[in-house]
C-alpha cells in the first residue's frame, strides 16, 4: 500500500514534524463540522498530529482506527464508510 511505501523511521518522522509554524490559530477558525479519521498504526504521519488537529478545531470529532495504518478509507473500508455516515447524519441532524 501507499501508506508502507511512505513508512520512515520514527527518528526520522519526529524530524519532520518537527516544525516552528504552529497551525493552532488556523485549526480554531475551522467553522464546519469536521472529524479527524486516524489509524492507530499510521507509519506515516504520528497520531499525536489527530488528536492535536482534534483539539484544536472547535467541535471537532475523533475517530480511530484500531490496527489500522495511514489509509483507513483503503484498509478497513467498510469501517471508514460507516463512520463517515455516522459523522454525516450527526452533522446535518
Amino acid at each position: 500500500m501507499l501508506g508502507e511505501s511512505l513508512r520512515v523511521a520514527p527518528a526520522v518522522r519526529a524530524a519532520l514534524f518537527d516544525r516552528t509554524v504552529d497551525s493552532a490559530e488556523l485549526l480554531r477558525t475551522v467553522d464546519v463540522p469536521t472529524l479527524v479519521v486516524h489509524g492507530t498504526e499510521d507509519a506515516v504521519v504520528d497520531p499525536s498530529s489527530a488528536e492535536y488537529a482534534a483539539g484544536k478545531i472547535p467541535g471537532a470529532s475523533m475517530r480511530w482506527f484500531e490496527g489500522v495504518g495511514h489509509m483507513p478509507f483503503t484498509e478497513c473500508v467498510d469501517e471508514f464508510d460507516q463512520a463517515l455516515l455516522e459523522f454525516a447524519k450527526r452533522a446535518l441532524g
